[in-house]
């Protein structure tokens, strides 16, 4: 039966009529109130499966009478049986939220399918020219320095002292004295190959050996009077650098440390002062050695 062929006559009905009325959308009439009509509800087929769930069915008008009332779960507010009820709102506020304890802590990444390859240097190596030309010539020519580059006399001076101790040479500056008690309960003997002698220039070749096989573990350059070059101690022979010297050597000569030492030699008036701007300059810490007049070379070492 359609919904708006349902009979809305005031009559009384059975039970069974108000069951079936009700299955179909009417509300049923009062009994005993003939001047009460009803209002047609909205079937149930309106909401069968395969409709829109937007979809909103239209209400028929209400009855003709204006005192009847809704019922309580249609009311004109919306809101069910009581109107004036207080409504609860809900109202979102953005917090400060701890942090995660993974901010602190590192995350080893994955494995990577193709991993980036590590440069590598496919220059060839090249044989080291070491220090030479016009700016080490004058060095060259004048040092008495073989293959014991850059020790400085105290140290020298102290090797003498450990490795050739039955020599009674004098003490150095700045050291401790040495004690009369000490002479006398230590008992210097001179060894078979060596002598008691004071000047470099009359020790025996085992002292001289000795005494170098002490100071190669400290000399920083050699010099090739033959090939007429400065070489690094710690020169490997091949090099990749365009101007083919290689970084040890290259490290022997501090260029901006040459004018400091030429004008520190100008202020003291030392002779052979084109000599100061052509000595390699190699720790920063060794001590001023000015060069040797021709006159006294006989006497030192």
């Amino acid at each position: 039966m359609d919904v708006d062929s349902v009979d809305t006559e005031p009559a009384t009905q059975s039970s069974a009529t108000t069951v079936d009325d009700t299955a179909f959308g009417v509300v049923p009439k009062r009994s005993g109130d003939p001047s009460e009509t009803c209002m047609p509800l909205v079937a149930s087929s309106l909401w069968a499966p395969g409709r829109s769930p937007h979809f909103s069915p239209k209400l028929p008008p209400p009855c003709a009478s204006s005192s009847r009332a809704l019922p309580m779960w249609l009311d004109s507010d919306g809101e069910g049986d009581d109107s004036s009820k207080p409504r609860t709102t809900y109202r979102s506020q953005v917090v400060t939220a701890t942090p995660s304890v993974l901010k602190y802590y590192f995350i080893q990444p994955g494995p990577i399918k193709n991993p980036p390859r590590i440069p590598i240097d496919v220059r060839n190596p090249r044989p080291c020219k070491h220090l030479s030309g016009g700016k080490y010539m004058t060095y060259i020519a004048l040092t008495e320095t073989r293959s014991l580059g850059g020790i400085s006399p105290t140290l020298r001076g102290r090797l003498v002292r450990q490795i050739l101790f039955h020599k009674s040479l004098p003490a150095l500056k700045g050291g401790a004295p040495r004690t009369p008690q000490s002479d006398a309960l230590v008992a210097q003997s001179i060894p078979s190959d060596g002598n008691d002698c004071l000047k470099s220039s009359q020790w025996t070749s085992a002292e001289r050996e000795r005494l170098d096989d002490a100071l190669v573990g400290y000399a920083r350059w050699e010099v090739n009077f033959a090939k007429k070059t400065i070489k690094s101690t710690r020169c490997k022979g091949l090099t990749v650098n365009e101007d083919e010297i290689c970084s040890a050597c290259r490290n022997t000569v501090d260029e901006n440390r040459q004018f400091p030492l030429l004008e520190k030699g100008r202020s003291r008036s030392y002779p052979h002062q084109a000599e100061l701007s052509t000595c390699p300059y190699l720790h920063p810490d060794a001590p001023y050695i000015p060069p040797i007049p021709p006159s006294r070379r006989s006497v030192s070492q």
